[in-house]
């Protein structure tokens, strides 16, 4: 077997570009023979990545006619009152409690203004840049320009590696006074940043054969998780929408094929499907190197709709393949155009996938994304990752080299989102390969895999990964995660919830050694996985369609499409909007600690999330910060959910 772990190989290719021998130059400080300024200048600050500093070290300059693509994310407005708004929403004693806002509403109060929008495209104007996109609405300023341009612009260096692949700034970028308050993000000065799939796909699939096979479908999970009951009540999430934000298009004849293999109804554009290009008509799914991000399109989509096969699916796709500059700004753009779309307004959102090397303020400026989100009722659900407490650190694409480092993914640090983890399980099936477990007679762990083969004493085939968990390094701990045993220190703990994701399960090292034999350490299982089904060529990320199959996935990926289509449920039930689910989370789990399986909460006192070389965090009674409150029985869990009152104030 062969496996591929995606985010895993994009993380060690970025790394590999600031390894290479960079060309020794002086170093041409552009910004020192600027013009005099007529106002001051100030740092937009965390705006620079840390890996530039290697490239810095050669003072090998980026040639001034190298094109830029790069965009200016502006600052909410009123942002001390966003914060009341947003506490406000979610305590039960005040009259805005659940009042959620418009999009429309939104921008009113707290978006930037048209004015702000032109007082930074003149001044981008006057200093030689092309505006291609501005809107007040979505809050970002899309531009054009060359290194020279940007250099005197911004008064930063930018520096290259000797192949010219990799190029960065190693100063925060400067702009006038009067315009640094407006602006959360400017992205695009560099291309030293990954983007992170969490997704597991082993080789070689399996083709179409009758899915008697045993592992998961969204049958399989109906049973397994127990949300058959709402499923033949018809609380399928009929009237609701699910928007999943993706670096890819879709195709529809794999899609077709998913859905007849399990009995769900056909997605029909412009009845219950729907796609939206934030930047334009994306390239076709699996080009320019994407074929991680078509294969991630495809899975949210397919569990999305196999959960809730009542619910309409909203796309937001912008273009993420591995050779697409910039491809730090997709991710962003999916996410605005989700909670600023007035037409489609979706009342939850899944996140699958993520960056690293970028620097905090991408983090942040993300996080005003889900904070916006979050006033208007939606409640988003974020991967945390599959590299256990061995996440890149923010502005690094690299795996720590020796503990104690242990990072999460930061997108899921955000305290506007609710972080979702995976937990593995050995299920029973019969004889074609249907689930005949359940919760009550199977023991979840924490997912933790780890399958190596050793061939003349150096790995031949690794396959490594975990549920990611951990502290965040940038984001405070939130007033919902006060007094909970299990959460120490100031930052925001992740995961809050998991659920079944792995594909494998286990740890495992086989050795071959002289004369054919094998020496075999350990084990690994099916954890459960996940029947995806996708174009075999497409996948290759050449963009040439070849026929539709069934391959097997897993990993944190798969999650956030499921707890978004089971909080379509939760809205279609209710008939209205959850918003951020935290805080009545915590509170809930915590009023019934002794015995959470009350309200559908499936503690995970076993396992641990390590990966290699940082120690893992273990699972233990109560919150962990390896499965959080644990995985739900779904029928249980929802109308749990539903029920409960805080008794105190959410915040």
């Amino acid at each position: 077997m062969r496996a591929t772990f995606f985010n895993y190989e994009v993380c060690m290719r970025y790394q590999a570009r600031l390894i290479k021998t960079f060309v020794p130059a002086a170093a041409m400080l552009f910004f020192a023979l600027a013009p005099a300024r007529a106002e001051n200048f100030v740092s937009l600050v965390g705006n620079h990545p840390d890996a530039a500093a290697d490239l810095a070290a050669t003072g090998a300059a980026a040639p001034g006619y190298r094109p830029l693509q790069m965009e200016i994310y502006l600052q909410p407005r009123n942002q001390a009152q966003l914060q009341q708004l947003l506490r406000d929403q979610q305590d039960p004693t005040s009259p805005r409690y659940h009042k959620w806002l418009t999009p429309t509403e939104y921008d009113q109060e707290f978006g930037p203004t048209d004015a702000d929008v032109a007082q930074v495209s003149q001044w981008l104007t006057s200093q030689g840049f092309d505006i291609t996109f501005a809107s007040a609405h979505e809050g970002r300023i899309a531009f054009t320009g060359d290194v020279a341009t940007a250099q005197n612009a911004f008064n930063v260096r930018i520096v290259e590696s000797g192949d010219g692949k990799s190029f960065g700034n190693i100063e925060d970028p400067q702009v006038p006074e009067s315009l640094a308050p407006k602006i959360s993000q400017l992205a695009g000065l560099n291309n030293l940043y990954g983007t992170l799939w969490n997704t597991v796909i082993p080789d070689p699939p399996y083709n179409n054969n009758g899915l008697t096979n045993p592992y998961f479908g969204p049958t399989d999970i109906a049973t397994f998780n127990d949300e058959t009951p709402l499923i033949n009540n018809a609380f399928n999430g009929a009237g609701q929408c699910i928007a999943v934000s993706e670096g890819s298009d879709v195709d529809q004849a794999s899609l077709g094929e998913f859905n007849t293999a399990f009995g769900l109804p056909a997605l029909v554009a412009g009845t219950n499907y729907f796609s939206v290009f934030p930047d334009g008509s994306p390239d076709p799914p699996g080009s320019l190197g994407g074929g991680a991000a078509y294969l991630e399109a495809m899975l949210d989509v397919e569990y999305a709709h196999g959960l809730a096969p009542g619910a309409s699916i909203v796309l937001y796709a912008a273009n993420a393949g591995t050779q697409v500059f910039p491809n730090d700004t997709p991710l962003v753009d999916s996410l605005k155009a989700a909670v600023s779309d007035t037409v489609h307004h979706c009342a939850v959102i899944a996140v699958s996938w993520a960056q690293c090397g970028e620097p905090s303020s991408f983090f942040t400026n993300l996080d005003a994304v889900f904070a916006q989100g979050a006033s208007e009722g939606q409640s988003i659900f974020v991967a945390t990752g599959d590299l256990g407490t061995a996440a890149p650190k923010p502005g690094s694409c690299a795996v720590p080299p020796r503990p104690p480092a242990a990072n999460i993914e930061e997108n899921a640090g955000s305290p506007n989102v609710t972080a979702v983890g995976a937990s593995m399980f050995q299920a029973n099936y019969d004889g074609n390969g249907n689930d005949t477990s359940t919760l009550a007679d199977t023991r979840q762990s924490v997912w933790d895999v780890s399958f190596r083969v050793i061939a003349n004493g150096r790995p031949f085939i690794s396959l490594t990964g975990a549920s990611t968990g951990g502290y965040s390094k940038i984001f405070a701990k939130p007033a919902w995660q006060n007094k909970v045993a299990g959460i120490a220190g100031k930052f925001r703990a992740v995961p809050d919830l998991v659920l079944g994701g792995g594909n494998l399960g286990g740890k495992e090292t086989v050795t071959l050694l002289k004369n054919n034999k094998v020496k075999t350490v350990g084990k690994v299982f099916n954890a459960p996985g996940f029947w995806e089904c996708y174009d075999s060529g497409l996948a290759q990320g050449n963009g040439q369609a070849a026929e539709p199959i069934f391959g097997v996935v897993g990993g944190t990926s798969i999650v956030p499409p499921q707890y978004a289509a089971i909080f379509a449920i939760i809205a279609q039930k209710t008939g209205q909007a959850q918003g951020l689910i935290n805080p009545k989370l915590y509170a809930m789990a915590k009023a019934n600690l002794k015995n959470p399986g009350t309200v559908g909460l499936v503690d995970i006192v076993t396992g641990n999330n390590a990966y290699a070389p940082v120690p893992g965090k273990p699972a233990h009674k109560g919150y962990d910060l390896a499965s959080g409150w644990g995985a739900i029985d779904i029928n249980q869990f929802v109308n749990s959910f539903i029920s409960f009152v805080p008794a105190t104030p959410a915040n």
